[in-house]
Parts: structure tokens; sequence; C-alpha cells
């Protein structure tokens, strides 16, 4: 390792050393990792694997280059990286927890872009080796994030055309029965902080559950997005499968703040065979969950936005739960979970047996307050089963009790009015759970629940309206 880089007259007249030293070479860079203190790149170069890297790298604007390999290139991260570009590509048949470069990350990544120069290809074998759960986590950047990753941008190479956007290089992920597997761009599990990361990219899974930001947060997401060319698909083809999509994360027990989502959203099941000899009730708790900012909240989700499409749900037999912001939020036995100052302009669309729908959330536990739907709903299913079915404009199904205002005070505001193509409009809430059997359980008016001509009023009034700090 060679030179001085960074070092600051100022900093040495108050005795303090702010310096890197400079690598220059593939063998600078390879010593580089195995060590701690600070190092700048000169030029673009190959990143190299290791196992515990604890050095401080500034890319320095230059980019490293990163091909898949059976493990990940680093097996864990304890340092800092920043100012530029890492770009991937690969085809790799995974056998447990994968990312293509950390395994744990307990550093710090600031501005760091993550591109893919090649498509990124997974596949999970036929038996890998997984936990008592039987789940596998994947991710591009870490399985598990402990640390903080501050303004990532995860992004693929697309072209336009007449015909529209055509991906160039893209995620593919392909699971296999009998294994869990799940899918988070930046972090598959994260227990740390992840503000103000950008995905621009495409993901096409199948029987492959996805994440946008991670795919279970226990920590702090922040500030992320999916950009409007951003597409996240799940296809479901496997019996009793439940395709599960949620923009920035696919559970969420932390928290998830400022968040905006104006891309595609979408999981769905077709060309399922039912084994011979099944009974088709059996088969019918096999749903889709799909969720514009995440599909199931155990935590919070506040001050968030979805502009995009949502779409859930699949052929007969499926049980469909979407919404703008959440498929489904809190649970019967905790109903702690809370979705606020959201705001939906976006379309939610369901197809499905029987399916739950909501412009803000598709079923709801637990408390939904403060937020704005704007957009439009769209629904498909079986006639038949119209009572079992529940579409509304802010929550789909709700145990909701006149008794426990659950909906009193929430203040949520609805600005559109959203019908489905037989014209009718459809009601704040879908259903009620406690409504008796056979029953809509529809109700006609929801206390806290206002319309567009409240809005102006609404906004003079209350500081804390949606926008407002």
């Amino acid at each position: 390792l060679v030179g001085l880089a960074g070092t600051t007259l100022s900093g040495l007249a108050q005795g303090k050393w702010d310096y890197a030293l400079k690598i220059e070479t593939q063998e600078d860079l390879q010593k580089a990792l195995g060590r701690s203190g600070k190092y700048r790149l000169t030029q673009d170069l190959e990143l190299p694997a290791a196992s515990v890297v604890k050095c401080e790298l500034d890319l320095n604007g230059h980019t490293l280059t990163a091909m898949a390999s059976e493990e990940p290139l680093w097996s864990a991260f304890e340092g800092a990286i920043s100012g530029g570009i890492v770009e991937i590509g690969g085809t790799v048949t995974v056998q447990k927890d994968y990312a293509v470069l950390v395994g744990d990350n307990r550093g710090k990544w600031k501005d760091v872009t993550v591109r893919l120069a090649d498509s990124v290809a997974l596949t999970v074998a036929e038996e890998p080796e997984t936990d008592e759960d039987k789940a596998l986590n994947l991710s591009l950047v870490a399985v598990r994030n402990y640390g903080e990753m501050t303004g990532m941008i995860v992004e693929g190479y697309y072209s336009m055309s007449l015909f529209g956007l055509n991906w160039t290089t893209s995620v593919s992920l392909v699971g296999h029965e009998g294994v869990d597997g799940r899918f988070g761009a930046v972090a598959a599990l994260n227990y740390g902080r992840i503000d103000g990361a950008l995905l621009g990219l495409c993901v096409e899974a199948q029987d492959v559950d996805l994440g946008g930001v991670a795919y279970i947060n226990e920590g702090e997401i922040v500030g992320c997005s999916l950009d409007d060319i951003c597409e996240l698909t799940e296809v479901s083809a496997l019996y009793r499968w439940s395709p599960i999509v949620g923009g920035i994360a696919a559970t969420n027990k932390g928290t998830v703040y400022d968040c905006v989502v104006a891309g595609t959203v979408q999981g769905y099941k077709q060309n399922v065979v039912i084994p011979e000899g099944t009974d088709e009730n059996d088969y019918a708790i096999s749903q889709a969950s799909v969720g514009g900012i995440v599909a199931t909240n155990l935590g919070t989700v506040d001050h968030c936005a979805f502009a995009g499409t949502a779409l859930g749900g699949g052929e007969q037999m499926t049980i469909g739960n979407v919404g703008g912001i959440a498929a489904s939020n809190a649970t019967e036995e905790d109903g702690s979970a809370v979705v606020s100052r959201c705001n939906v302009v976006g379309n939610v669309q369901a197809v499905g047996f029987v399916i739950f729908v909501g412009g803000v959330v598709g079923t709801d536990y637990g408390h939904v307050e403060r937020s704005v739907y704007a957009g439009r709903l769209s629904f498909n299913y079986n006639q038949a089963n119209e009572a079992q079915c529940g579409k509304g404009v802010l929550v789909g199904l709700t145990p909701y009790d006149e008794t426990d205002g659950r909906y009193l005070g929430n203040k949520c505001l609805v600005q559109t009015v959203s019908t489905m193509s037989g014209g009718y409009t459809l009601p704040m809430v879908g259903r009620d759970l406690n409504a008796e059997e056979g029953e809509s359980g529809e109700l006609a008016t929801v206390a806290g629940v206002t319309g567009y001509n409240y809005l102006q009023t609404l906004i003079l009034e209350e500081e804390y309206w949606y926008g407002k700090q």
C-alpha cells in the first residue's frame, strides 16, 4: 500500500490524522480488506472475497465489480464503505442463506450504488441447508443487517422503446416446494437501520416471497423508495403456496417511516395444478398477500405514501389480502400495530375466490389513523362468494365494534369515490367480522372517516395532518 490521500492541513494543525491510504492495485485492495484503517480507491477494481472486513473503504467515485459465487463475497462486514459503485451479476444455485455481497453486516454503508451489470439469477437447491423453519433468506447486498445503510441505490439497466420499458438486467428468483424462499434487495433480514435507499430494478420471482428493501424488518427503514419503473413480481404455481409481496418490506415488526412506493408490486397464483384426490377446501387456505408498503404490519408504518400499482390474488380457490399500504395490519391476538399518516393515490387491485381489499389496509385488526385514500380500487371475485368478500375504500375486513372506538377520532380521509365495474359506491369498511354469518357487515357510516368536502377544514385545524411535521 502506498501513499497518503485526504490529509487536511487543518487536521494536521489540530493534531488530527484524517488520512486514507491509497489503493492502486488489486493486491492493495486484497490486503486492505484484511486490515483495519482507512483506504481510498484510485481506480476501478474487482471486489475480492474476504472473511471479516473491518476497514473503512472510500470508493472515491470508482467501481468495484463482483460476480456472484456460491458464498457471499464477504462473510461479515464490520467497517465502513462509501461513495461509489459496486457492479454485480451472475447465476447461483442457493444451498443456504445467501447474498451476493455480505452475510452479516454490522458496519456502515453510505452513498453506495449496487448496480446489476449482468442479471442475477438465484435458484433454490432441491435439498438446501435450512434451519428448522425451512426458510431460506436471499438478498443482493446483505443477508442480515445489524448496522447502518444510508443513501444506497439498487438498480438495473433498462432501455425505452416504442413498446415501453425493457429491462436488460434484472433479478430472477426460483424457489422450491417445501422451502420458504424470502428475498429483500438491500437485506433479507433487517435488525439495524436502512435510510434513504432507492430501488430501481425488476425482480421476477417464482415461489420466492418478496420485500423490496427487506423481507423482514425488525429495525428501522426510513426514507426509502421504489422508483416508478421498479417492478416486484411473484408468480406461484406450487400447491398451497401463498405469494407474499411488500413494496418496502414483506413483514414489518419494527418501524417503516417516510417511505414512498411508485412502482408495481404484485403477487398472484397461476397455472396451479391441484394434486389428484386433494380436498378443494384444504386448498382454499392458500392466499396472496400484497401490500404497497408492507404485506404484513406487526409494528408501525408511519408517514408513507403509495402511488404505484398493487395487484394480488390469483385463480379460483385463492384468498387475497391486498392493501395500498398494508395487506394486513396486526393480528387477532395482538392489535397493537399501527398504520398512521399514510397517503394512497395509486391503484389497488385484487382477484380471487375470496378477497379482502382496502385502499389503505386489506385486513385490519389494529389501528388505522389519519390516513388519506385518493386512489382507485378494482377487484374481480367469484360471484358465489360475494358475501365472504370485503372491499372497502379504507379497509377490506375489520373486527369493527362501535363500542371500542376502533375508528373513532382516527380522522381518515377519502378524497375520491371508488367503484367497481358494476358502478356502485364502496363502503368505507368492506366487511365486519362481527356480522352474522351470511351478512355483508357493511358499515354505511364509520365515525372519524370523512369525505372530500371536509379536506380544507381538516388541513386548517389539524397540525398533525399528513404532510405536516
